[in-house]
């Protein structure tokens, strides 16, 4: 008995000391911006500040901006999610927070979002984000414009959500939602597809031979079965 409440202590206190190494560089001051990997130009750090406090204050929304110089052998998702989990991004007990990990010199870039606002920002404007308007930047070592362009567009659309406007980003053009295949059927396709059904249907009622389960008759297998 012993031996087991000394083995949970220990389990318990690495735990810790885990969370806290995974967390040590991590440090958001009084804002929404730790860039441990120091890519941020001071001026684009206090812009995401700004705006990120007016969404917080306009939602209780908030999103969470983290660089890294490397993730020591993580996956860029599991490290965005802990970070989620563990700063308690968004309201209190909302979980409507949106965490941005990047790591610059693995090229690397995840969003990690609360159960509250994936309606506002859905996997495939995730993908967006990272591939069409994050990255690019980054392969052009531009790590500040890209980090500022990504943030704001999802700024805008959880203010969107919410049906506000951001202080400086109501007049910002950003890319449109991406649609699901289901969203980019068009009604007329969807009437073509269903003539298409019923004629699939008709076609193959009237070409379907009758299967009758006899032994005489027309179609049938003619023999002898009993003697008169």
């Amino acid at each position: 008995m012993f031996k087991k409440v000394i083995l949970g202590l220990f389990l318990l206190i690495l735990t810790s000391f885990i969370s806290v190494f995974a967390l040590e560089n991590i440090n958001f001051g009084n804002g929404f911006v730790s860039d441990g990997a120091n890519v941020i130009r001071y001026r684009d750090k206090a812009l995401l500040n700004m705006f990120l406090w007016d969404l917080h204050n306009k939602t209780t929304s908030d999103i969470a901006v983290v660089t890294l110089p490397t993730l020591k052998g993580q996956y860029v998702e599991d490290k965005a999610m802990y970070i989620n989990r563990a700063f308690r991004v968004g309201g209190y007990g909302k979980d409507n927070g949106v965490v941005v990990v990047i790591v610059p010199k693995e090229n690397k870039v995840a969003i990690s979002t609360g159960y509250n606002v994936d309606d506002a920002i859905p996997d495939l404007r995730k993908k967006q984000i990272i591939n069409e308007v994050m990255l690019p930047s980054f392969n052009r070592k531009f790590y500040s414009k890209g980090i500022v362009d990504g943030i704001e567009i999802l700024a805008i659309d959880v203010a969107n959500y919410h049906n506000t406007k951001i202080s400086g980003l109501e007049y910002k053009k950003i890319p449109p939602m991406p649609k699901t295949f289901i969203e980019t059927i068009t009604p007329i396709n969807w009437a073509i597809g269903i003539l298409f059904l019923v004629a699939g249907i008709i076609l193959y009622l009237i070409t379907k031979k009758p299967d009758f389960d006899c032994y005489y008759g027309f179609g049938g297998d003619f023999r002898e079965l009993d003697r008169w």
